[in-house]
């Protein structure tokens, strides 16, 4: 780790520089944990954000040097808490999909998906997915950190690292605030060498004294965007903890195509937008489309013709006034086929 002798040793005692956190801060976290362990606080190993009810995605190099069927039967999945207890979770994962181009030497491509045994229940102020990127935060953004890693980074006359007993990990989720960096002053600072402006962004706090540390590898930096909470950067690599130097998160625009190919919509039920009225039916929008997968619609109830194009739900033949209910499917080899029905009805006339 770098340091820099003349500057005073203070008592750090949160994410780095961090405050308790309730979970609503960050609804979106999780913690990794191994079974192996015993319970939540002696086993949390990474940290990690939930983008549906089935899938997490977190850091690739949280899970290296395991083959699959290790991290199946270890791996645990905390969600909806903020306090690391005694006890273990028992939210299993079934699947795990790796980034095919990971290269552990240079942590490029630093970004995998964990997929559940058993849907959460979303919606809540405690238990919310995060939205994906279709581009990357600018320079400059403030990004929200969280995790429960290290909280210490300096113990007076040494730097700490991971197996350090001076290390300090909370129990109760840690959280601070950051901004994010061009990739220029990234790479001015980390070295054009490590970091990789293709697929990393880093972010830091004035002074360097709010941060990212170990055991918070995984976890989000998120970014308000458009109304709402976006998974920006996942937290991957760095020099130190809040010492002299930015953090490198993996960019996940640059993966927003390969997450949802991956994972995201198979384990949903296709989201339907309120029906429009027509001169000969109604339309509607499958409002988390994506082309990768079958998509197919047809009427169950009432009378009417179907006709699907993309994300374009058309019914038309509709005698005037009346109502039709659509059954729309969608469907991906490997995958259990989701539906969802919705009524609409034609115009007036």
């Amino acid at each position: 780790m770098k340091g820099d002798s003349s500057r005073p040793a203070l008592p750090q005692t949160r994410i780095v520089g961090g405050v308790d956190r309730e979970i609503n801060w960050a609804p979106w976290q999780v913690a990794l944990v191994s079974k192996n362990s015993g319970s939540n606080f002696e086993g949390q190993l990474c940290g990690g954000s939930i983008i549906s009810t089935y899938w997490i995605v977190t850091a690739a190099h949280c899970l290296e040097d395991r083959t699959k069927s290790q991290i199946l039967d270890d791996v645990r999945i905390l969600a909806g808490d903020d306090y690391l207890g005694g006890d273990l979770s028992n939210t299993s994962v079934n699947d795990v999909i790796i980034h095919p181009k990971y290269n552990a030497e240079t942590t490029e491509n630093d970004i995998a998906l964990l997929k559940l045994s058993e849907p959460l229940t979303l919606g809540t102020a405690n238990l919310a997915k995060i939205d994906l990127p279709s581009k990357s935060p600018l320079s400059g953004s403030t990004g929200r950190i969280s995790g429960w890693g290290n909280t210490w980074m300096f113990n007076g006359s040494s730097f700490l690292d991971y197996y350090d007993t001076g290390a300090l990990y909370p129990r109760q989720l840690q959280g601070g605030e950051v901004s994010v960096g061009t990739s220029r002053d990234c790479q001015l600072e980390m070295g054009k060498n490590y970091f990789k402006s293709n697929s990393m962004m880093c972010a830091n706090s004035p002074g360097y004294w709010i941060d990212v540390c170990f055991g918070d590898s995984g976890g989000p930096l998120a970014t308000f965007s458009n109304g709402g909470w976006v998974l920006s950067e996942i937290t991957s690599w760095g020099w130190g903890c809040a010492w002299d130097s930015p953090t490198a998160y993996t960019n996940v625009a640059k993966y927003t195509k390969w997450i949802t190919a991956n994972a995201l919509i198979p384990s949903e039920p296709p989201g339907i937008s309120s029906p429009s009225p027509t001169r000969t039916g109604f339309t509607a929008t499958v409002t988390n489309y994506s082309p990768v997968y079958k998509y197919s619609a047809r009427v169950i109830a009432g009378k009417g013709k179907v006709n699907i194009g993309g994300a374009s739900i058309t019914v038309t033949k509709m005698s005037p006034g009346t109502a039709a209910t659509v059954l729309v499917s969608v469907k991906r080899k490997g995958y259990t086929p989701a539906s969802s029905t919705f009524i609409g009805e034609g115009s007036p006339g």
